[in-house]
């Protein structure tokens, strides 16, 4: 399986056992994501934040999301409540209504920090049928680099937006996907 694979093509990976091992589609299931070649470190203003320890090519599959899997619903009551005065919130949305909690329980990809001009992005990969968030690289980016994405994050109505202080030139102020007004 190479670039022109039907399979990767959907965003599926292959099946190892039918593709067999030199199947270049299978980093996930054969654990090929790149956790050993980045770090998390402190930044001055953001927490905690992600940098490569190696050069990584452009569309390379970096790290897997992970967390606890909960309904919306589920997941808004505990920012309503639990999470109400943390200043950092480790979520993503997975599809369908679900989010991923990934504040207890979850991968070194919650620590990676929102750009308005990122150098990554999230793709939705499906590994026998169910659907996992990983870390690609939308640009070549080079050794020592903080990893960043865009978290386009839901306010849940009444939370304030939480500020950004990526820097970039495009700034929109505020985590959400909305520009600041």
């Amino acid at each position: 399986c190479g670039e022109s694979c039907l399979n990767r093509s959907v965003f599926i990976e292959c099946d190892v056992a039918t593709c067999g091992k030199n199947c270049t589609n299978t980093v996930i299931q054969t654990g090929g994501l790149m956790t050993k070649d980045v770090e998390k470190f402190q930044t001055e203003q953001k927490g905690w934040g992600v940098r490569t320890k190696k050069d990584i090519p452009k569309k390379m599959l970096i790290l897997e999301y992970t967390g606890e899997v909960l309904f919306k619903e589920a997941f808004r009551s505990r920012m309503q409540t639990i999470y109400k005065n943390d200043q950092h919130h480790y979520c993503l949305e997975l599809s369908n209504g679900l989010v991923l909690d990934g504040h207890r329980m979850g991968s070194l990809c919650r620590f990676v920090n929102h750009s308005c001009k990122p150098n990554c992005g999230m793709a939705k990969i499906y590994v026998d049928g169910l659907p996992r968030m990983i870390l690609q690289a939308e640009e070549d980016i080079e050794a020592e680099t903080e990893l960043t994405y865009d978290y386009k994050f839901d306010n849940f109505e009444d939370m304030t937006p939480q500020q950004c202080y990526c820097g970039a030139e495009t700034c929109r102020g505020t985590l959400s996907a909305t520009i600041k007004t």
